[in-house]
């Protein structure tokens, strides 16, 4: 199964799909996202199989290995960092973006926050204001939302019904760089192919973080916030726990196991929807059917009132001649 936020640089319907393209740059490079959130033209550097859409403070990517059906990354742009604007031979396929549009760069906001100040999570909350970070998280999350109802009317518009989409980070992230995940709940992906693939996204182990968690932290007290942003390098243990379904909460032996497992239970959903649409589709039909003939009852009943009107006034006209007809012969008689 195969498995785009204020100023996109495409609109919905110009996009191909929300999913991830075939075509999406794979570059396993840790410091990928890096240097995508530091480009200060992403839309003249990077592939439309790469970037879905820009804004002035994110931009939001393809995620090159999608572990759903629809998998989006949200960055929040950054400062280039001095090292990425180095020539560096292992990335000559986004080299060759930036030499390109190297004539007309223009300086990066010097308001944005450097590369290093936005490298994790923990990171951007331990070093950078809380007014500021919880500033930067907002400005994502809205474009996380805006994924997210593109990813929706894709779901319709593909499926025909949508489901959840959940919004959140990795306690422990394999990339450098902050990047907030927009991911349909269903992990089906053929890229999802080990357990800690998994474990990273189930919704309830707590090692995916949702952003609405994360930003009701800044609502708590410093001891709390600071105990909050430890507790993230503590759980790495989560990865390693048994494959527990999300659906059900069944424990599953193995990754092919599950796959075929989470496959089903999502055909389950999928089939369960097309025939409640399908009933709601006859309902509708019925209702309209039964509409129809009540307006078709009311007009014949209006023709047959203006037929017994039209009788009547004939009748009435017919006595009224006959009348004044007697009278004449009575007066031609005298």
């Amino acid at each position: 199964m195969d498995s785009p936020h204020p100023s996109s640089s495409r609109t919905p319907t110009q996009a191909r799909t929300v999913k991830t393209p075939k075509t999406a740059m794979s570059d396993n490079n840790l410091t990928i996202l890096r240097r995508y959130a530091g480009l200060p033209m992403p839309g003249q550097v990077l592939s439309k199989s790469v970037l879905f859409s820009e804004a002035e403070d994110t931009i939001t990517v393809y995620d090159a290995f999608p572990k759903s059906i629809f998998h989006l990354l949200v960055l929040p742009r950054s400062q280039p960092a001095p090292e990425d604007e180095e020539e560096d031979s292992s990335q000559p396929t986004l080299l060759q973006f930036v030499h390109s549009a190297k004539s007309t760069k223009p300086k990066a906001k010097q308001s944005l926050p450097t590369a290093h100040q936005v490298r994790n999570l923990p990171t951007m909350l331990s070093n950078l204001p809380k007014s500021q970070s919880k500033e930067i998280l907002l400005k994502m999350q809205d474009a996380a939302c805006s994924a997210k109802q593109e990813i929706e009317a894709e779901m319709i518009r593909i499926y025909g019904w949508k489901w959840d989409v959940w919004i959140g980070f990795h306690a422990i992230p394999s990339m450098e760089h902050l990047h907030l995940h927009v991911i349909s709940a269903d992990l089906i992906s053929e890229k999802l192919k080990k357990k800690k693939h998994y474990n990273t996204f189930h919704p309830n182990l707590g090692f995916f973080i949702h952003v609405e968690e994360v930003l009701e932290w800044f609502d708590t007290d410093e001891t709390f916030f600071q105990k909050k942003i430890r507790s993230l390098a503590t759980l790495h243990p989560i990865l390693k726990q048994e494959l527990i379904c999300f659906h059900c909460d069944q424990t599953i032996n193995n990754i092919p196991t599950l796959k075929k497992h989470l496959q089903e239970e999502w055909d389950k959903v999928d089939k369960r929807k097309k025939a409640s649409q399908a009933r709601a589709a006859m309902f509708a039909a019925a209702a309209e059917k039964r509409r129809l003939k009540a307006e078709e009852g009311k007009k014949r009943k209006s023709v047959d009132y203006i037929e017994i009107d039209d009788t009547e006034e004939d009748e009435q006209d017919d006595n009224h001649q006959e009348k004044r007809r007697k009278t004449e012969r009575s007066s031609t008689c005298a």
